[in-house]
This record gives structure tokens, C-alpha cells and sequence, in this order.
């Protein structure tokens, strides 16, 4: 049932101009690039976007300032030189506790130069896949935010990615080619791999699929490992810590061709990935055991209710109610065991 205009508004003012915990950031940002009522969110944020105040003040310096500070970088104050600068400080006025991190990292590589910059944005439930300037292809995930120059500079090849995305790049020897995240960089020369880094989870995760990469993590530059094919390193955004092990590439990146396969993955990472490939909400009505983990491989093109059936036999106990408003009800059979009740 599509939302009216003012109930939209209601909400995306609040979250534009109130602090709100992180839990609630999330639940929002699920429901912003969700197909429901796309049409009137796209009105309500034109709206909003029109009667900003667009002025670099000192606090979206302050909030610039502290990522360069954490990422190692010298700090200079300098004014905005494009439209395309100015375009993008006006979303990251708007919604600064979402994208501040990813905005900030772009204008710290870019604000000295006149580049005209790129977006890629991908809502739940779809996937694209896109050439860059340089002819490399990338496939982005669901839930992916993607930010790349209109034409590459002479040094490097850097693009900037939210969520998740499959890199085949085009080798070229003298320009590297680095994805760039809130908590690491991936450099490559000729290579294929894979990047997973959505804000709300707890890890990012790189995987080689050919070639050679180099992981750096971003507070930590010393922090840097080499990985060979059929390798996956994990970064975990609390420990700071990395943990690199071997993975079947091919069965890790079958997001790419529409499969969905878990080895050795939480229930949460696991109802996670089912909310961004089907754009459901999914809500869980009891309290998840993170030290669980579970392997399931779902096939290219398996329904809603047959991937949610599959899980629940597999973990055991759980009962799945489908509600009329897209989302997804998990319940315990042993009423017994501590619930939670709050959506994944």
C-alpha cells in the first residue's frame, strides 16, 4: 500500500534533522531504498533537496575534517570548487548520518581536482552491472551505493563503494586500480575480486577471485595483506582485527548469477541477504545466537517462500509467517527460549 506524501514527509524530515540510534538509522535507510512508495520518497527528497541550505559551514568541515583525521590525512580547509562538489555536499548536508563517511572519502580524493563524479545506486530486491571508464565491469549487489569519476586520473584508477560489489578489472600496469570503503582499500592491477562493506554490518569482507590484491585498512595503514586466488579476508569493524582463510571464489561471488550461497555464516548475515536480494522486511521474534553458524546454498531463481522455507528447516524450530506488507515473520516453536522481537 503506497504511503501518503505527508506521512513520507513526516519521516524523512525527522531522520534529515534529529540523531538517532543506529538501530533506527538502519530500519530507515531499508525502508529509503525500498521499492515502497518510491515515487513519493523521490517527491518529498526533491523537496527537501530544494530548501537546503547548501553552505560549506563549519560544522560540515568538523564532520569532513574528522574522517581525514581518522583516515591519516593532512587536514586543509579548502572551499568548494564544481557544481558537482557542491551537488554533493548538499546530499551529505541532508543526509549526514548515512553517507558522511563515503562523501567525505570521495572529497578527499577529488576536492582538489575539476572531476565530474558518478553514482550508482542500487535498491533492494535488484542488481546492475555497469562499465566503468576505464572498461572494467562491475556488478553491484543490492543495497549498494557505488561512486566513480566520469574519466579516471592520470595516477590512479579509485572508486568508492557502500554494500556490496564484483570487480573484473581491466589490467593496466601503470594505473592501480583501488575500491576504496568506510574501513578499507582494495588495490589491483589486473584482477578479478570481490568487495562486501555495508554500513550495518560488522565486517567487510574481500574476496580474490584472480590475480592479486592488496587490502590496507583504512585507520591503520601498516595493517596491509597480499591475497591469492580462492583467498577471503575479513575485517572486523570492532577488533580492527583481519582474518584471512581459503574460500571457493565461485561459490562466494554466485550472487553475481543470481544464486545465494552461505558457508559457515551467522543467521543474521544470512536473513540479512535475503532482505536486500527480495526486498522484504524480514522481522525475527526472538533473540539470534551469533556463535551459530550455517551453510546453505540457494539456486539461481529459488522463490521468496521456498528460500525461507529452506532456512527454517535448516536452522530448526522456527515457524515463518508472510505478512500482506511485504515482510516476514520468524517465530520459535520452543516458546520457551528468550525472544527479541526486533526486525534483523
Amino acid at each position: 500500500m503506497e504511503m501518503k506524501n505527508s506521512n513520507i514527509q513526516v519521516i524523512l524530515r525527522y531522520f534529515t534533522t534529529h540523531i538517532t540510534s543506529e538501530s533506527e538509522k538502519y530500519k530507515f535507510w531499508n525502508w529509503l531504498v525500498s521499492s515502497v512508495s518510491k515515487e513519493q520518497k523521490k517527491d518529498v527528497l526533491f523537496d527537501i533537496w530544494e530548501n537546503a541550505d547548501v553552505c560549506a559551514d563549519e560544522t560540515t568541515y568538523s564532520s569532513l575534517n574528522k574522517v581525514k583525521r581518522k583516515a591519516g590525512i593532512t587536514i586543509e580547509k579548502k572551499p568548494f570548487r564544481t557544481n558537482r562538489i557542491n551537488w554533493i555536499l548538499r546530499v551529505a548536508v541532508v543526509f549526514l548520518p548515512l553517507i558522511t563517511i563515503l562523501v567525505s572519502l570521495m572529497y578527499v580524493e577529488y576536492y582538489k581536482k575539476d572531476v565530474e563524479m558518478m553514482e550508482c545506486s542500487i535498491p533492494y530486491g535488484e542488481k546492475k552491472q555497469l562499465t566503468l571508464p576505464d572498461g572494467t565491469t562491475v556488478t553491484v549487489n543490492a543495497g549498494s551505493y557505488l561512486i566513480y569519476p566520469k574519466q579516471f586520473q592520470r595516477t590512479t584508477r579509485t572508486v568508492f563503494l557502500s554494500g556490496e560489489a564484483n570487480f573484473d578489472v581491466y589490467p593496466d600496469k601503470h594505473l592501480p586500480f583501488i575500491v576504496k570503503t568506510a574501513q578499507m582499500s582494495v588495490q589491483a592491477l589486473g584482477t578479478k575480486f570481490n568487495v562486501q562493506a555495508y554500513s550495518n554490518l560488522d565486517k567487510s569482507i574481500a574476496i580474490l577471485e584472480r590475480g592479486s590484491v592488496r587490502v590496507t585498512a583504512v585507520d591503520n595503514p601498516r595493517q596491509s595483506f597480499i591475497l591469492k586466488p580462492n583467498e577471503q579476508i575479513e575485517y572486523n569493524h570492532y577488533t580492527k582485527a583481519f582474518e584471512k582463510r581459503a574460500v571457493d571464489a565461485s561459490i562466494a561471488t554466485g550472487w553475481t548469477k543470481g544464486e545465494l550461497n552461505f558457508v559457515n555464516c551467522s543467521l543474521k548475515d544470512i536473513l540479512d541477504a535475503l532482505q536486500r536480494h527480495y526486498n522484504v522486511r524480514i522481522i525475527v521474534d526472538f533473540a539470534l545466537k551469533s556463535s551459530d553458524l550455517y551453510t546453505i546454498k540457494l539456486k539461481k531463481g529459488e522463490t521468496l517462500p521456498n528460500a525461507i522455507q529452506i532456512v527454517t528447516l535448516t536452522i530448526g524450530g522456527i515457524n515463518a509467517q508472510f505478512s500482506d506488507d511485504n515482510s516476514v515473520v520468524l517465530t520459535l516453536s520452543n516458546l520457551s527460549v528468550k525472544k527479541g522481537g526486533d526486525p534483523i
